[in-house]
């Protein structure tokens, strides 16, 4: 009984004896910490949708002084043509902060050209190649210039449209028609996009 106390004891010695060195070694270990933070914000976006000075003014109430509106209808009429001439300047306090370019597309659901002057109104981007609205806005989205990020900005575009005057007797009197009724239209929409590049 004597010799299982004894070992007893000595079981109790030896284990606490590993406790301390196990307690010790915690206790002694070199450690450091270093806490780390960042933070950002979104990078910022034009804002067009509130941009008043971007409007369309394709169509007049006054050409040259030759054809001339009576009412404040803005009027078409053979001879008659105008260029629409896009500014659209980016202060440093708006200019994105991404790469970005811009570029035009016809707005479908404003559009809408009289069946009876589709051949008649031809349209251009460079005043040289005349066809379909189409045509000239994918000759306006030929070379989109890419702006960088932070970047102030001048960025000019034009649109031009013609009817052109006298083409032979048939046309003068399919426009002839036209203008006794004075009731076809021609509404052009437009959408300018600016679109983050990568």
């Amino acid at each position: 009984m004597k010799k299982a106390r004894n070992m007893f004891v000595l079981a109790l010695v030896l284990l606490s004896v590993i406790s301390i060195g196990s307690v010790a070694g915690t206790y002694a270990k070199y450690t450091s910490t270093k806490e780390l933070s960042d933070q950002a914000r979104v990078a910022k976006w034009m804002d067009f949708e509130n941009n008043d000075s971007l409007t369309l003014n394709l169509f007049s109430k006054e050409y040259d002084g030759t054809v001339k509106s009576s009412t404040e209808d803005k009027v078409i009429a053979p001879g008659t043509t105008q260029t629409m001439n896009f500014a659209i300047n980016i202060a440093e306090a708006d200019a994105p902060e991404v790469d970005y370019q811009i570029t035009f597309a016809k707005d479908d659901t404003k559009t809408a050209i009289d069946a009876a002057l589709v051949d008649k109104i031809k349209f251009s981007a460079d005043g040289t190649t005349w066809g379909t609205l189409d045509e000239a806005i994918a000759k306006l989205n030929e070379s989109p210039v890419t702006q960088k990020a932070g970047a102030v900005a001048s960025l000019t575009a034009s649109l031009q449209w013609k009817w052109d005057f006298n083409v032979d007797d048939a046309t003068d009197e399919s426009d002839t028609t036209l203008g006794k009724a004075g009731t076809a239209k021609a509404v052009v929409g437009l959408k300018i996009t600016a679109t983050q590049v990568d």
